[in-house]
């Protein structure tokens, strides 16, 4: 099986080592910050499938978070852009949390329970 044929895109490792070497270069604070979150954290996306949450706000979701996990990022239609307090989540938006590993994964559960 192919990763194309399950939705899955490739990296080419010339690729990966260049953006990796960029990071460093042009962002060396967020590079080491990653690198360190890497360890004791994550930064999953999920998709908002729970009826709860359908029509919440950021902030109201915010307020329903574990502590040590943030909403970072909302992806709509391939568009993605920061979380802000007023925009409101629908079903099959995807979300990009950040923060403490096992409080991310709490975080997931409760947007995405299935």
């Amino acid at each position: 099986m192919r990763f194309g044929e399950i939705d899955i895109e490739t990296i080419p490792t010339g690729m990966s080592v260049a953006w990796s070497m960029d990071n460093f270069i042009e962002r060396p604070a967020i590079a080491h910050w990653m690198t360190e979150l890497n360890r004791t954290g994550d930064v999953p996306e999920t998709e908002v499938t729970a009826d709860n949450i359908v029509g919440e706000t950021v902030a109201e979701l915010g307020a329903e978070l574990p502590e040590n996990c943030y909403l970072a990022l909302i992806s709509w239609n391939e568009e993605n852009r920061l979380a802000h307090a007023d925009d409101a989540l629908e079903r099959g938006d995807h979300i990009t949390f950040i923060g403490r590993r096992e409080a991310v994964r709490e975080a997931i559960k409760h947007c995405h329970p299935e």
